[in-house]
C-alpha cells in the first residue's frame, strides 16, 4: 500500500503531464492548423502555466486528504477530509482542464463569427 505523500506525489506529476499535452495541443498544434491561432490564445498562455500548475498541486494535495482520511479513526474527520478532498480536487481538475477549456471556448467564438458572415 502506498503512503499519503506517494500518494500525492504520483497525482502531481501525473496530472502535470496530462496538463502539459493539453498544453502542447491547445497552444502549439491547434494554432498551426486552421482552425484558431495563436494570437487567439496568446493572452491566456500565462495564465494557463499557473493554473495548470497550481491545479496539479492542489490535485496532489487532495489525493493526500483522501489517503489521509483512511488513516484516521474519527468518522467525523473521516468524512471530513473526503469531503475536502473531494472539492478541492475539483478545483485542481479546473485548473488543469482549463487548455481544453479555452480551446472549445475559442473554436466556438469562431465557429460563430463565420456563421455571422
Amino acid at each position: 500500500m502506498r503512503t499519503p505523500q506517494e500518494t500525492a506525489a504520483s497525482d502531481v506529476r501525473l496530472s502535470i503531464i496530462t496538463w502539459s499535452v493539453m498544453q502542447v495541443v491547445c497552444f502549439g498544434i491547434i494554432p498551426l492548423t486552421t482552425v484558431y491561432t495563436f494570437e487567439d490564445v496568446e493572452a491566456w498562455f500565462v495564465p494557463s502555466i499557473l493554473l495548470g500548475v497550481i491545479g496539479a498541486c492542489i490535485l496532489g494535495g487532495s489525493s493526500w486528504l483522501v489517503a489521509v482520511a483512511d488513516t484516521l479513526y474519527d468518522p467525523k474527520k473521516q468524512l471530513l477530509y473526503r469531503w475536502l478532498g473531494r472539492f478541492s480536487s475539483t478545483v485542481g481538475f479546473v485548473g488543469i482542464a482549463f487548455p481544453l477549456a479555452l480551446s472549445v471556448v475559442i473554436f466556438g467564438l469562431n465557429i460563430f463569427d463565420a456563421s455571422r458572415n
